[in-house]
């Protein structure tokens, strides 16, 4: 959600492995639409990296982490709300759930 891409793009699921194992990704303030905090990147790098023993230990220590990344403002809900609008299929028309057997 960050750079509104998926880490490595395109190809059949094999690749994206092979690229998951082998492959340094993007950075993303290099794709992202918007300005990334160089803290938050640096979080968002770590929790890629291929070496376990360099990626955060737990989820503790990546909340620390995020808590003390310095962004330039907090979604507020009405934000969230808009960004939810505008990334969400409209769910409120009629469902189809395929054919009736005969």
């Amino acid at each position: 959600m960050l750079t509104g891409l998926q880490v490595f793009e395109g190809g059949p699921p094999t690749r994206a492995y092979v690229h998951h194992v082998h492959t340094l990704p993007t950075p993303p303030s290099q794709v992202a639409p918007r300005p990334v905090p160089a803290d938050l990147e640096a979080l968002v790098m770590a929790c890629l990296e291929k070496d376990p023993a360099r990626r955060p230990q737990d989820a503790g220590e990546v909340l620390i982490r995020c808590d003390a990344c310095r962004l330039p403002r907090q979604w507020s809900p009405t934000d969230a709300m808009a960004w939810w609008h505008a990334h969400l299929p409209d769910l409120t028309g009629p469902v189809s759930f395929g054919t009736r057997a005969q």
